[in-house]
């Protein structure tokens, strides 16, 4: 069967409600954006370490499962308990933070390493969590791992037709092209080199790669390319 794309809709793997910042920076410019996740969440009980001087978050998603699951049990925190985030999205979640990474795993570990030297940190992720922060860190930091929350591909994924593909996670590239294949023309984009990298292993060369994590970059690219 023959598809073909449409030249000004744009694929985003991540829900783009009206406020985002995707979609207010593009509608106004013709575009359509398709914003929808292709991994189901859900939560992983969990038992939090005895101490633990940093929590450090790799997304938005790990903030919310690790304190939905505090408050339903009742548990409060430390008051010398600091937070850091991979990156600015997943800072803004956070009621309080104390160390805020640009995204970028290499650079965010390298950042961290400088005020969590020789500190308990936990990690709070998902089930399937490349775990690049902690890997990074190597000795630098105690880490605890704490699983908080599990992330599947969908069962039903739907081809699109859009002129731009844009892949905000590993899982989610690798959930798309395990049942769609890519249409003539169009044009994929990642959120970061991780996402970069899942989609060259899938023989996928992304076009560009956003200069920052955020979806500001990522409506940059679209209207600096398309």
């Amino acid at each position: 069967m023959h598809n073909s794309i449409v030249a000004q809709k744009i694929f985003i793997s991540r829900p783009a409600p009206p406020e985002s910042a995707f979609r207010r920076l593009l509608e106004p410019r013709g575009f359509e954006v398709d914003g929808r996740s292709l991994v189901a969440f859900s939560a992983a009980p969990f038992v939090l370490p005895a101490s633990f001087d940093w929590v450090f978050f790799y997304s938005s998603h790990g903030v919310r499962f690790f304190f939905e699951q505090l408050a339903k049990t009742g548990i409060t925190l430390p008051r010398t308990t600091r937070f850091g985030a991979i990156g600015p999205a997943t800072a803004r979640v956070l009621e309080t933070v104390h160390f805020i990474g640009d995204g970028n795993p290499e650079t965010a570990a390298a950042s961290f390493r400088t005020v969590a030297a020789g500190k308990r940190v936990l990690f709070p992720r998902a089930a399937d969590s490349r775990q690049s922060v902690q890997l990074l860190l190597g000795n630098a930091v105690e880490a605890l791992d704490l699983v908080v929350y599990q992330n599947e591909p969908l069962r039903e994924i739907v081809l699109s037709d859009a002129a731009a593909l844009i892949f905000t996670s590993p899982l989610n590239a690798q959930a798309y092209f395990s049942k769609c294949r890519l249409l003539p023309g169009q044009k994929v984009f990642a959120i970061g080199q991780t996402t970069a990298r899942a989609l060259s292993d899938l023989h996928i060369v992304p076009e560009a790669v956003a200069p920052q994590p955020s979806e500001e970059a990522l409506a940059g690219l679209v209207l600096s390319l398309l």
